[in-house]
């Protein structure tokens, strides 16, 4: 039947596979999907050289040449170990965030320092680290709190979350493909799926 090469992000979380994606297995059993497992501009960078179909990524990243479907909105929360770190119940303020020890997930680094900056805060960065589950297993551990997409704090932490009371944080997740070259019909009924 074919097969799909496909990439995706460390922080997709739940998002994927999802109970769509395991009906479309269901009904195209003899399709083999590869998976490559990567960030967004590692996953941007094979999607152009050609050894992927598709992409699930987060922006920002260069959209040109590339076609897009949103998949899904996901909030930002905080991961903490109660045994280690107390935090207020509900929504969390950029004020409390910033009072605590943070551990940054680089591929936010740029908006929170810039949302942080215009709000005069000052945050501590106690870890800084290229992968989402990495920050969550250090926050596992009370090396300070993680700052991470919901989807992927969700399954990834069995401790406390807490979504961030600062909208311009949310993030997306989104599938791309190449816009010059043409779509496999496979691939096409596994977009409309996502």
């Amino acid at each position: 039947m074919g097969s799909i090469r496909l990439g995706i992000i460390s922080s997709a979380g739940n998002i994927i596979p999802n109970p769509k994606i395991r009906q479309f297995t269901k009904y195209y059993p003899e399709v083999n999907i590869q998976i490559s497992d990567a960030n967004t501009f590692s996953l941007i960078n094979k999607l152009n050289n050609n050894p992927l179909d598709l992409a699930i990524v987060r922006p920002p990243f260069n959209m040109q040449g590339l076609a897009t479907k949103q998949i899904c909105k996901d909030r930002m929360v905080v991961v903490a170990n109660p045994q280690y770190f107390a935090l207020p119940k509900g929504k969390l303020s950029l004020k409390e965030i910033s009072q605590q020890p943070l551990i940054l997930y680089r591929r936010f680094e740029s908006m929170f320092n810039e949302s942080f900056a215009q709000n005069g805060l000052r945050p501590f960065y106690a870890v800084k680290c290229d992968d989402a589950r990495t920050a969550i297993q250090w926050a596992d551990q009370g090396m300070g709190v993680a700052l991470v997409p919901q989807s992927i704090g969700q399954v990834f932490s069995d401790q406390q979350l807490r979504l961030v009371d600062y909208s311009r944080w949310d993030t997306q997740t989104m599938v791309v493909w190449r816009k010059d070259q043409p779509v496999k019909p496979i691939v096409d009924k596994f977009i409309q799926a996502l």
